[in-house]
């Protein structure tokens, strides 16, 4: 099991490869197969471990190689955990007992895609780069949504009020009516706000809302997502 001490801590640069298998000798063979990638590959005994060890990384991701068959918890119960976790890190099952029960499973709960043991050295890696590159692109959007939520919360109360008319459709005269304020002032935060926010308009801002995921507080005093 990889020692405590190697563990990155705080933000991570780049991806690494995660590989969880109860059998070192297991463990190994993926890891000297893996490395030639380039990238860091961190070995567990165990998902517990494995799991533990994302608590000390700020933004993990990477691609995780799960055994199906492990001590403690299974390699579907680590996929589950992973999932709702909403960590960054894309797994795959490896499994030398696969079937239609199992690929379901699997896939139900978040793996990437079921690699069949044995497997061709080159379809693990075709695997892993694909996971590698769809981690890459959770963690893009995570970060979107960071930031989405950092300019968010630079709004005032009454840029919230503001923006909560504006993005239900609202034009300047109808902000106005409903926050009992002038048209000038509407403009005034309404330039706030897209200010604030880094958006080009508020249709842009509204677009980029809509696409994160992320709910906005429209009952809310403060606002929050």
């Amino acid at each position: 099991m990889i020692q405590s001490s190697e563990l990155p801590t705080g933000p991570v640069d780049g991806p690494s490869i995660f590989v969880i298998d109860d059998d070192a000798g297991a463990r190994d063979s993926v890891k000297v197969l893996l490395e030639p990638l380039g990238y860091p590959v961190l070995s567990f005994e165990s998902g517990e471990a494995f799991l533990e060890s994302l608590n000390d990384i700020e933004v993990a991701f990477g691609c995780a190689l799960i055994d199906l068959r492990l001590k403690g918890m299974s390699g579907l119960s680590v996929l589950s955990a992973l999932g709702e976790s909403q960590s960054c890190v894309v797994p795959l099952l490896l499994t030398a007992f696969a079937d239609v029960k199992v690929v379901v499973d699997a896939l139900s709960s978040g793996a990437a895609t079921v690699i069949t043991k044995p497997y061709r050295d080159q379809d693990l890696w075709d695997s892993v780069s694909s996971g590698l590159v769809r981690s890459e692109e959770l963690v893009a959007e995570h970060r979107r949504k960071e930031t989405l939520r950092a300019q968010f919360n630079r709004l005032t109360g009454s840029e919230l009020q503001v923006l909560r008319c504006l993005l239900c459709g609202d034009s300047n005269k109808q902000v106005a009516a409903v926050c009992d304020i002038s048209v000038r002032t509407v403009d005034i935060r309404r330039a706030a706000i897209v200010n604030k926010m880094e958006a080009a308009s508020i249709l842009e801002l509204s677009w980029r809302i809509a696409n994160s995921g992320l709910k906005f507080g429209l009952n809310s005093e403060e606002g929050a997502f």
